[in-house]
């Protein structure tokens, strides 16, 4: 008998953070299977994941050509410039030094 570890649970907004990384990071298109490939994910999850987001009218979902009935291909269509962009809190110590600089 082979010993598989089962995948730890992941909670939707991980899912989504994860997927959404995934576009961002290979020019806001992959299809369902290099997104599982890259986030580790079950292409299950992936697929549902992308349907509900396209359903919110955040990515758009085509269904093309592929391995079985075809998988979808999942494009990010309005970026958002606040989760594009790192951004870093100022801590206390460092807004305290730089006015002491002065």
């Amino acid at each position: 008998m082979i010993n598989v570890k089962p995948l730890p649970a992941r909670k939707p907004a991980e899912v989504r953070a994860m997927f959404l990384a995934a576009l961002r990071s290979n020019n806001y298109t992959l299809k369902t299977s290099e997104i599982a490939a890259f986030t580790h994910l079950p292409a299950s999850v992936v697929r549902r994941c992308g349907l509900s987001l396209a359903n919110e009218s955040k990515i758009e979902a085509v269904l093309v050509p592929g391995r079985g009935k075809g998988e979808y291909r999942f494009t990010i269509t309005q970026l958002d410039l606040f989760e594009d962009t790192a951004v870093t809190k100022t801590r206390f110590w460092q807004i305290f030094r730089k006015l002491l600089r002065f």
